[in-house]
């Protein structure tokens, strides 16, 4: 079955918002680290495993930092 392209940016954004701010690559590789931990998850793909965690430190740090700074400068 074929997707507009409308839809399926429709279901990547529901996605990411539903996961909160997770990509399909993210929630996967969560999963892949509580399962077999981080040592052996880097073990099975460096790249992969850097990657997942510039996307990590990437989504937190806007989460995190930006946004609170953005609605703290709002507000004064």
């Amino acid at each position: 079955m074929e997707y507009s392209p409308s839809m399926l940016l429709k279901r990547k954004f529901s996605f990411f918002i539903s996961h909160w701010g997770k990509t399909e690559f993210m929630v996967a590789m969560s999963k892949k680290l509580q399962y077999h931990g981080l040592e052996k998850l880097y073990q099975q793909g460096p790249m992969a495993f850097w990657l997942f965690f510039v996307q990590y430190l990437v989504r937190d740090s806007i989460i995190y930092i930006f946004i609170p700074i953005m609605i703290a400068s709002w507000t004064v």
